[in-house]
Order: C-alpha cells, then structure tokens, then sequence
C-alpha cells in the first residue's frame, strides 16, 4: 500500500484542498482519499493536502488522468496569474520515496504519464 499526499502549490489554499478532493472522489471512486487532520502543536512540512492511498506504486500511471484533469481544474479556478500552479504528488512512509510536480511545464495528459514512468523506474 502507498500512501500518497498531493499538495497544491498556488491554487487557493483550503478551498483549493477542499475542491481537490471532490473532483477526485467524483473522477475517481476507487481511490481511496484521507482527510489530513493535523494535531494542535504539532509541526507538518504542509498543512494543505490531500492524502490518497494506492495498492502500489505502480498505480499511479493508473490515476495519472484524474490527476492530471484535477491539476486542469485547479489551474482554471485560480484567479491570481502571478503564480504558477502545481500539483505536488509526495510518498511518505514508505521504503522508496516518490516525489513528483505537476506544473506548467508538463503541456499534455500524454507527457504527465510518460514523465511519471519515468520517475517510478527509477525508484
């Protein structure tokens, strides 16, 4: 099992939190999506993200779509141009990390994937 916490970079804080985890939950039903709820007094590298868990690391090409369709509609909901958005897919716990960004850089659902094979081939 892999846990993973996408964290989205300038595209509106907790609402932007919030609307990522229901156009995932709408996109994709099987994946399974924990609320963060952080303890009082307690330090967290982020404390807006949204956790999802995957069988295996290899089931990231599978939701590469959602992911991809849910940093679309995020990118269009930002009001503010001045910062670039992204999409921060993180690993935590686990033997070989994963750490991946989805921004302006990546133009294409097509580019997304092959750039996420290559990244898992490495670990």
């Amino acid at each position: 099992m892999i846990k993973l916490e996408l964290i989205p970079v300038n595209c509106g804080g907790k609402q932007a939190v919030k609307e990522l985890t229901n156009f995932i939950k709408n996109k994709s039903p099987e994946i399974e999506i924990k609320e963060f709820k952080p303890i009082p007094g307690k330090f967290y590298n982020c404390g807006l993200s949204v956790h999802i868990i995957l069988c295996d690391i290899v089931s990231i090409i599978a939701i590469a779509t959602s992911l991809w369709s849910a940093y679309e509609f995020l990118k269009k909901k930002k009001s503010d141009d001045t910062k670039i958005p992204k999409l921060i897919i993180n690993s935590y716990r686990t033997k070989n990390n994963f750490y991946f960004k989805i921004d302006d850089k990546i133009k294409s659902k097509d580019e997304l994937i092959a750039k996420l094979k290559e990244e898992i081939n490495k670990i």
